[in-house]
């Protein structure tokens, strides 16, 4: 019987441990506030950012709206990272490979949605900040394959160490968006358009 409590003793502090992880993945605490800079920061930031990519606006009124979309586009980023970090801390034990698509601050960072969709209209079409403020990562959506009105030169594929397929495909909006101007679009997806549409009307020169 004294060889047993050991063993028992293991068992339940196993049991305890798998519990805990189990109750910390399916309640996990709640992200910090996406942004907890002061006002006077952030319109620093803006005025650094403006200086970055030379921007200039017509009037202050101007000015003023595209620093409120600039501030909630950078809200939307830090809250996107925030729920990025916490999903890796909940799944320390993955292998630490790029697979999630990740987000950051671009030239386009005075445009909402709408207007990025507009201005900028893509393969993707998404209307949605995901891919606006794209910097590198496996990208799988959303977007609707259904409207495809732009062209990306695709260059190759890969598969990490963790099983995830993509495409690299080459856009045209400059090294500052995406990785160095470059985006990692899911492969073998079971959309038969492929990754917002990427499948839909590919073209390949010939010799």
């Amino acid at each position: 019987m004294a060889s047993s409590k050991p063993y028992h003793l293991g068992l339940v502090l196993s049991i305890t441990c798998l519990l805990q992880v189990l109750l910390a993945a399916a309640n996990p605490p709640p992200p910090p506030p996406p942004c907890e800079k002061s006002d006077k920061e952030l319109r620093f930031m803006f005025s650094q950012w403006m200086s970055t990519y030379t921007k200039h606006y017509s009037c202050p009124q101007e000015q003023e709206k595209r620093y409120q979309v600039w501030k909630g586009n950078t809200n939307f980023i830090g809250a996107f990272r925030s729920q990025t970090e916490l999903s890796s801390a909940v799944g320390a034990f993955a292998p630490q490979t790029v697979t999630e698509s990740a987000v950051g601050m671009n030239r386009f960072g005075d445009l909402t949605t709408g207007e990025f969709v507009q201005q900028f209209t893509g393969f993707n079409a998404t209307g949605a900040p995901e891919f606006q403020f794209y910097k590198g990562g496996v990208f799988r959506g959303p977007c609707n394959a259904g409207r495809v009105n732009h062209a990306v030169t695709v260059v190759g594929y890969c598969e990490n160490i963790g099983g995830d397929k993509y495409w690299i495909a080459k856009n045209s909006w400059g090294s500052d968006w995406g990785d160095q101007g470059y985006v990692y679009l899911a492969k073998d997806v079971l959309s038969p358009q492929g990754t917002c549409g990427l499948a839909t009307s590919p073209f390949y020169p010939t010799v």
